[in-house]
């Protein structure tokens, strides 16, 4: 019985020690097999718009990559859309973690999520879970894409990672089912036009996205107030990089002090 008691202990520690040398080997050389190019080798052009991490469908119409509302069938594809990567220039791995809401995730995947912020890492939009950053630049298969919203350093994505995917400005505040605005901005009849004049008494300070344009977008009233009709109108949600708005993604975090 003994023998059989230290067998066993032998077994288990050689599966340990295996496992420990994989994660290790995965966190020293993530990008291995994922492209034979590095950024520092390829050519990157310019590029305006946006880059989250995956989410699924939701109440999404359609499956467009472009909007970031994927499919997943599999158990083994939903794994690899929570395990995210940044990396490096030499494409070493910056910082890869986990979305999965369970024990190891929040052990040891909430280096930015939880108690153990990632340093240097402060997204454009995040609410905890999911991450919005600026595009940069890409190239035929890395996007370039801001870290930091103050020092604007930079880091890369892999294009082949499940986990991220490109998309716009516009679809940025069309997915959002609430846009908040600040006590002091007013819905314009046109962008830099006039404010648009309400109820007295009537607070407009939840609305719909329905249109962009630039720096300005169109919206209308959620819930508009008893006895009013629902207002329509303009409002800048934009200045440059100053976001003036704020919505699910970064509503507790982000704010402007400087409005219309």
């Amino acid at each position: 019985m003994g023998n059989i008691f230290i067998a066993l202990c032998v077994v288990m520690g050689l599966l340990f020690f295996a496992a420990a040398t994989s994660e290790a080997q995965h966190q020293r050389e993530p990008s291995e097999g994922l492209h034979s190019a590095l950024p520092s080798t390829e050519t990157f052009v310019n590029s305006d718009g946006l880059v989250g991490s995956w989410m699924g469908c939701g109440k999404m119409p359609d499956d467009r990559p472009e909007h970031g509302c994927n499919k997943v069938e599999y158990s083994k594809e939903f794994m690899n859309a929570q395990n995210f990567a940044l990396y490096n220039q030499d494409g070493t791995l910056w910082w890869g973690a986990s979305r999965i809401e369970n024990d190891d995730y929040r052990e040891r995947g909430q280096e930015y999520f939880g108690a153990k912020p990632k340093e240097g890492f402060k997204p454009l939009f995040s609410n905890g879970r999911d991450i919005v950053l600026r595009l940069v630049s890409e190239s035929s298969t890395w996007f370039e894409v801001e870290i930091n919203e103050t020092t604007r350093k930079t880091k890369f994505i892999s294009k082949t990672d499940p986990a991220w995917y490109k998309t716009t400005w516009d679809f940025w505040l069309r997915l959002n089912y609430e846009i908040l605005l600040y006590p002091d901005q007013r819905l314009r009849d046109a962008p830099k036009g006039k404010p648009i004049e309400v109820a007295s008494g009537q607070v407009i300070n939840s609305v719909n996205f329905l249109k962009m344009d630039g720096e300005w977008a169109f919206v209308e009233e959620r819930e508009p107030s008893p006895g009013t009709e629902r207002v329509r109108g303009w409002v800048r949600w934009r200045k440059g990089r100053e976001i003036l708005i704020r919505e699910f993604l970064n509503r507790l975090s982000f704010g402007a002090k400087k409005r219309n």
